[in-house]
């Protein structure tokens, strides 16, 4: 579970302006973002996932989450937009590193790595803890989630990051209505990122004002925590709302999708097959560095690892850049850094590690090239 520090939370709770509320919206903006390589990692190292395959459907359920996670770093940026604030996600401050705690002074044992795909250390034991809602809703009959509770923090230091996303959602709503510019030829509206997954209807929504803000932040609570009454995103009932990202990441773990009935639900549906043998998944080198690299590999293929992480740099950086004027150049982003990334990923991990048994790793760092 992403357990935020209480001063940090108590500080959007005693917010009063929308400045107030910059360093939470940013918090926001680099939490989502620090989720993004730990699940590309299980994605790219996944073998077999074309259509019919035995990963196929691990692959898709990663890639919605990965998706999500990219929908909930544009709320979070629009939100400070919608403000009057400037997001920022391609600086040393707001790139966390791997291994360590996610931004925001999490604190409950949580070290996250960077980690080829695999049921125990990935799926289980990283993205399900990131993920983990603060009450675990168990299916009925006899399965149980695998996974127990995380270990409690010490006493009034930290709160949920579902309590985090709540405070500021109350504090927004605390705000004067003409705390958000509604003038479409504003920087506050023209300079929002809209329209980018082709979702029904498209996400994300443009922030006009205090209640459209309050619904778009709330799309990052209901997918990524679910209702407390059942897995799903929003509505425990409704057949045809998809699971919460938690229970997307136990449904690879239990083997099988989730069928909800009335106000409960069992694993029970289609197989969730994978294979996460050397067949099925590259031995990535666990928790990549540069530096780490630069030691195991020839300079050719140093070269390789730092294209990769110069591409990472590039789609951070041409972000940053859509956010802050540029919100038409979003496809050109999509086609042009996001989709690259995939092919240079498979350029690393098709370099063997030295003598050590893996792979090349694929190392999430900021690097410029310099000529």
């Amino acid at each position: 579970m992403i357990r935020i520090r209480k001063s940090i939370v108590d500080a959007v709770r005693n917010a009063v302006t929308p400045q107030d509320l910059y360093p939470a919206v940013q918090l926001a903006i680099s939490l989502e973002l620090s989720t993004i390589p730990v699940y590309l990692c299980g994605l790219f190292t996944l073998k077999q996932t074309g259509a019919g395959q035995v990963n196929a459907n691990v692959a898709e359920i990663l890639q919605s989450v990965v998706d999500e996670e990219m929908l909930h770093m544009c709320i979070a940026a629009n939100t400070m937009i919608a403000l009057g604030g400037t997001p920022a996600m391609n600086t040393a401050t707001t790139v966390p590193h791997y291994p360590g705690p996610l931004p925001g002074d999490t604190d409950d044992g949580l070290i996250v790595g960077l980690l080829p795909f695999s049921v125990n250390a990935a799926v289980l034991n990283t993205y399900m803890r990131i993920e983990e809602p603060d009450v675990i809703v168990e299916p009925s009959g006899p399965d149980r989630i695998p996974l127990a509770p995380a270990p409690p923090p010490p006493p009034g230091q930290f709160e949920s990051i579902g309590d985090f996303y709540r405070a500021i959602i109350v504090q927004l709503q605390k705000l004067p209505q003409n705390a958000i510019n509604p003038d479409p030829a504003s920087p506050s509206q023209k300079n929002q990122v809209v329209n980018v997954f082709y979702t029904t209807p498209p996400q994300p929504a443009a922030i006009t004002d205090i209640p459209s803000a309050v619904a778009a932040l709330n799309i990052i609570v209901d997918q990524g925590e679910g209702s407390s009454a059942g897995p799903e995103e929003v509505d425990p009932v409704d057949p045809n709302e998809t699971v919460a990202h938690f229970y997307r990441f136990a449904e690879i773990v239990m083997g099988q999708l989730i069928v909800v009935s009335g106000d409960t639900y069992e694993f029970s549906g289609s197989p969730v097959t994978f294979d996460d043998s050397p067949a099925g998944v590259y031995a990535m080198f666990p928790n990549p560095t540069l530096a780490a690299m630069q030691s195991l590999l020839s300079a050719s293929d140093f070269q390789i690892c730092q294209n990769f992480s110069a591409a990472y740099t590039a789609l951070l950086d041409a972000l940053n850049g859509v956010f802050n004027g540029n919100p038409q150049g979003i496809q050109d982003v999509i086609n042009n850094n996001m989709f690259p990334l995939a092919t240079a990923a498979s350029n690393v991990l098709a370099i063997p590690a030295g003598s050590t048994g893996y792979t090349a790793g694929l190392c999430f760092e900021i690097f410029r090239p310099t000529s």
